[in-house]
């Protein structure tokens, strides 16, 4: 009986020793889970915080860089000029004024019996020319020509010219005025046996003609001053050019703004 009881205390003791060596390793596995658990966060934190390669690049600023603005210049009209032929030739015949900037300055005065020219001028080579030619009204501006050519004419601003009477003539029938553009498109050679003109893109210049005149103008020998003139008891031309055929933005306003000045006094 003894020794029975012995084997059960035994087997007791067995069983309580391996309950315990149980208990122990689980008590150590929480522990190890949990420092692994708290690696794998710092880990984490780690590769989350370490900046990626965009992320270290300097971003790229484009800078774009633009074209001064032209600062274009305002026209004044403060000095004016009046003409002469009816002072000089004691006639009765209107006299015709103009305003002009200071950057322009008159470089020619004439006055004969039967013409008047005065030339206004820039120091780039542009020109307003005024002329009065008494010449009968069937004169041929374009007789001995040896070239003809073909102009468009559009309107580029309006006048202030309005046609009145001339000793005792009325010229109203003119119309309304304009600034007008003239612009050469073709030439014709006439020594050279042309029957047509052929096409370019030539000079331009501008006028103070009536409305009715836009359109295209052909066999025009180029003397403007009379192929462009108005009829008013003598062929009067109010025209602006450059003498280089290069104007500027700034000179076609300023020669416009002249022209368009043209009244009578």
């Amino acid at each position: 009986m003894n020794r029975i009881v012995k084997v059960i205390i035994a087997m007791c003791l067995l069983i309580i020793s391996i309950c315990t060596a149980s208990c122990g390793q689980n008590s150590s596995a929480p522990t190890e889970m949990t420092e692994n658990t708290e690696t794998r966060q710092k880990q984490t934190e780690e590769i989350t915080e370490t900046p990626t390669e965009e992320e270290t690049q300097t971003p790229t600023v484009e800078y774009v860089t633009e074209a001064p603005a032209v600062e274009e210049k305002s026209i004044v009209l403060n000095n004016s000029y009046t003409t002469r032929f009816q002072a000089v030739n004691a006639v009765t015949y209107p006299k015709f004024t103009f305003d002009y900037p200071d950057n322009w300055t008159v470089t020619k005065e004439e006055v004969t019996s039967d013409t008047e020219i005065v030339t206004l001028s820039n120091s780039e080579g542009a020109e307003v020319k005024f002329s009065t030619y008494f010449y009968g009204k069937d004169f041929n501006f374009s007789q001995r020509a040896s070239t003809f050519g073909r102009v468009k004419v559009t309107e580029a601003d309006g006048s202030q010219f309005v046609p009145s009477t001339v000793q005792g003539t009325d010229h109203s029938d003119l119309g309304v005025f304009m600034v007008a553009k003239l612009h050469q498109t073709g030439v014709m050679y006439i020594t050279n046996g042309d029957s047509d003109y052929r096409d370019i893109d030539g000079e331009t210049e501008y006028a103070v003609i009536p409305k009715y005149e836009v359109g295209t103008k052909t066999e025009l020998s180029g003397h403007y001053e009379g192929e462009f003139a108005f009829w008013y008891n003598a062929f009067v031309s109010f025209i602006g050019k450059d003498t280089d055929g290069d104007f500027t933005e700034q000179e076609q306003q300023e020669v416009i703004s002249i022209l368009n000045s043209f009244r009578l006094a």
